[in-house]
């Protein structure tokens, strides 16, 4: 497991910001990266097309930690809470402050309960990556326009 933080500041302009994307995808590649994991950030699922797009060129599978860079921007999988499972949450929680009055410091956090591995169909055909079949019995499949793959 090997974490490379992003260091240096993003270019401003799309073409610029692409090019840095495929730049890291090969280095990652370069060092035989087999997975890469995209944590639920805003920067990351901002940039999720350019990406994406960028490791599935150097044939890097992509495991998010939110459905948008799966639905969107076609990553690979993730285990995944829906936002509408989240929003229900938070909807309780306010619920409990405002209706019922109970001070904020008295709700525990709460944890999501049901969880859904995700697998983009079109990009698991695209790469070429399948992930163990027992695990595909559990899975619920998006398809979607693949990335835009350069030749």
């Amino acid at each position: 497991l090997q974490q490379l933080p992003i260091t240096k500041k993003l270019p401003k302009k799309p073409q610029a910001i692409a090019n840095y994307w495929q730049e890291l995808a090969t280095k990652l590649q370069t060092e035989h990266i087999e997975l890469v994991y995209l944590p639920s950030d805003s920067l990351i699922i901002s940039k999720a097309d350019d990406i994406v797009t960028a490791l599935h060129n150097v044939k890097i599978p992509t495991f998010s930690a939110t459905e948008e860079p799966i639905n969107n921007s076609a990553a690979l999988m993730g285990v995944i809470s829906h936002y509408a499972a989240a929003g229900l949450q938070a909807a309780m929680v306010a619920e409990q402050i405002l209706r019922y009055k109970i001070p904020a410091s008295q709700i525990p956090i709460a944890i999501p309960t049901h969880y859904l591995f995700l697998v983009n169909e079109t990009s698991m055909r695209q790469l070429e990556y399948y992930p163990p079949i027992p695990l595909l019995q559990f899975a619920e499949f998006v398809i979607n326009q693949p990335a835009v793959l350069t030749k």
